[in-house]
């Protein structure tokens, strides 16, 4: 069976740049991967953590986000497009393109460009609330115009010009590219439930599985996942040929 032009890419280092990151409305699909651990091109419903940076194309109920001391950016620690609730963010703020609602922003300057309620506004930072507070705590200075913080005003300029369909159209790009890959690496089942990657780099540093045709069910058929890789990989790419993927192992050890 041929490859699909679907790639899951994990522990991507290839195009990481050092020190700060200047934000661009338009990012290539390297600059997406560095940026972002979650990319959602829709709306999302989650109830888990996310170590980095977010991007949500529509709207988002659940889930904690930037979880983790974050490299240096002009992005916020989430971006939604649409509306969100129940949200946590820990590290960096948010811009919302529309209300929030029930959720908690721990640190960093947050833009809400709809209303806000029972959201409470922690930590160091500002918040804009285009609409009106009701509940919540706002423990930070709040902003009357996002001329007032020129740093979250150009964060609130940079995310309208992203686009979910431009995204979508580079990470497109990558992935075909990526999943005409040569396999570098293999899997073994240690039982019922274990699998474990086994994978070298090529000389790019590049590792690939190939998880098409026979071996599809690879990523949703084990509870846990191991990962046996040479020091030298940079990125490790699953190829796979299923356009639904529903992954529910635990990463054992370092992976």
């Amino acid at each position: 069976m041929g490859k699909a032009g679907i790639a899951l890419c994990i522990a991507s280092q290839l195009w990481m740049a050092t020190g700060a990151f200047a934000a661009e409305s338009t990012l290539s699909a390297q600059n997406i991967m560095q940026q972002f651990n979650l990319v959602v091109f829709g709306s999302a419903t989650s109830t888990s953590d996310v170590d980095g940076r977010s991007f949500i194309g529509g709207s988002v109920s659940g889930g904690t986000y930037a979880t983790s001391n974050l490299m240096t950016s002009s992005y916020p620690g989430l971006i939604v497009k649409g509306s969100a609730s129940n949200v946590m963010v820990n590290s960096q703020g948010t811009v919302v393109g529309g209300s929030i609602a029930n959720s908690t922003i721990n640190n960093g300057s947050s833009a809400i460009m709809g209303s806000s309620s029972n959201t409470s506004y922690n930590g160091a930072g500002v918040t804009y609330v285009a609409g009106t507070v009701q509940g919540g705590n706002l423990n930070q200075t709040r902003l009357t115009s996002l001329s007032q913080n020129a740093t979250l005003q150009q964060e609130v300029a940079t995310t309208d010009a992203m686009a979910a369909t431009t995204m979508k159209s580079s990470l497109g790009a990558l992935s075909s590219q990526l999943s005409k890959l040569q396999a570098t690496g293999s899997y073994t089942v240690d039982n019922k439930n274990k699998v474990t990657f086994n994978a070298t780099a090529n000389t790019s540093g590049i590792a690939v599985i190939d998880l098409t045709g026979s071996n599809s069910n690879t990523l949703t058929a084990f509870k846990e996942f191991a990962f046996n890789v040479d020091k030298s990989i940079s990125t490790l790419v699953f190829n796979v040929d299923s356009s639904n993927i529903s992954i529910a192992a635990n990463f054992l050890a370092n992976s």
